[in-house]
C-alpha cells in the first residue's frame, strides 16, 4: 500500500471521529445524566436474536460502484465501531474490601484532589481486511469480528501511598463478520457492484445474544437493551478504499450507471464519496 493510500484512510478516519464518535467519547455515559435517558442512538448493531426480538437492527448493508484499475488492485475494508467498557469505581471497605461507589475523591501529595466516577464509555475497535478485487467474486471474502471480554484493573492511592480504592473497567465480548464480495455489471466498462454487509452474530452459547437461551438464562444475560449493548457495536461505520482504481458517485453518477446506481441496496447505512475530487478512491459508509 502506497502512502498516499494510508493518508486518505486516516483522514477520513478523522472525519468519521468528529462525526460519528466524538459526542460519545467526549461525554461518557452516566445514568443520572439527563441527556443519557437514551444512550447509544445511532449506528447500533445489536446481537442478531436479540435484534430479532426488539425490532432493532443487527446488521448493515452497503452497496457501491467502482472501476477496478487493474487486475492487481485491492480493497482495503476497515471496520469502525465503539465497544461498551464499564468504568466502575470501588472503595476500600474495611469489612467487605472492594465496594462499588459512584464516585470517590483522591488526594495527591501536593493536596491536588482527582475525582473518579463511575460510567459506561466507548472502546474504539478497528478491523481491516485487505482483499484482492480479484478475489471477491461470487460468495466473496469473510472478515471476522472477535472480539473477547476484558477486565482490567487500576489501583487508586491517596497522597501517603493507601490504597482506596480501584478502578475496574470492563468489556464484553463481541462477535460477527463481515461478508464483502463484488459482481460485474453488464457493459464495456469493466464496473462491479461492491456488497460490503456487517453483521453482529452474537455468542454461540446464546446466552449473551438470547439465542436459543431459556427464559431464566435471557432474564440473567439481560433481556433490556442495556444488556444487549454490551455485546454490540456502536457508531458502526466502515471506509473502503482502492489501491488503484476509482468509485463512482452514488450522488451524481455518470449517465450511463445512473440504472446500476439505482439498483444498488443501502440497509441502515449509506455510502459517500471522500478524499480527492478528481479520482475518488475512498468511500465512507455510515
Amino acid at each position: 500500500m502506497t502512502g498516499s493510500f494510508t493518508d486518505a484512510l486516516d483522514d477520513i478516519a478523522k472525519v468519521a471521529d468528529a462525526v460519528l464518535f466524538e459526542g460519545y467519547l467526549l461525554y461518557p455515559y452516566r445514568a443520572s445524566a439527563q441527556k443519557n435517558q437514551l444512550r447509544w442512538q445511532f449506528g447500533v448493531l445489536t446481537p442478531q436474536a436479540w435484534a430479532q426480538r426488539a425490532a432493532e437492527n443487527w446488521y448493515s448493508h452497503t452497496e457501491c460502484l467502482f472501476e477496478p484499475g487493474g487486475d492487481d488492485a485491492v480493497l482495503r475494508m476497515r471496520l469502525r465501531f465503539l465497544r461498551l467498557r464499564q468504568r466502575r469505581v470501588q472503595r476500600v471497605d474495611a469489612a467487605e474490601g472492594f465496594i462499588d461507589t459512584e464516585r470517590l475523591t483522591a488526594h495527591d501529595e501536593a493536596g491536588k484532589e482527582t475525582l473518579h466516577l463511575s460510567w459506561d464509555e466507548g472502546l474504539p475497535e478497528v478491523i481491516d481486511a485487505d482483499l484482492p478485487v480479484a478475489a471477491l467474486a461470487g460468495a466473496g471474502r469473510v472478515v471476522p469480528v472477535e472480539l473477547p471480554a476484558e477486565v482490567t484493573e487500576e489501583l487508586i492511592t491517596d497522597a501517603d501511598g493507601t490504597v482506596i480504592g480501584r478502578l475496574l473497567r470492563e468489556s464484553w465480548a463481541v462477535r460477527g463478520r463481515v461478508v464483502v464480495a463484488t459482481e460485474p455489471l453488464p457493459g464495456p466498462y469493466g464496473t462491479l457492484r461492491l456488497r460490503v454487509q456487517v453483521e453482529n452474530t452474537g455468542l454461540d452459547d446464546g446466552r449473551d445474544s438470547g439465542a436459543d437461551a431459556s427464559e431464566e438464562q435471557l432474564s440473567e444475560q439481560g433481556t433490556s437493551r442495556d444488556g444487549a449493548l454490551r455485546h454490540s457495536l456502536i457508531a458502526a461505520h466502515t471506509v473502503l478504499a482502492l489501491s488503484d482504481g476509482e468509485f463512482l458517485s452514488m450522488a451524481d453518477p455518470p449517465e450511463w450507471a445512473r440504472p446500476a446506481v439505482k439498483a444498488c441496496t443501502n440497509k441502515h447505512v449509506w455510502p459517500v464519496l471522500s478524499g480527492e475530487r478528481d479520482h475518488p478512491r475512498v468511500v465512507l459508509s455510515s
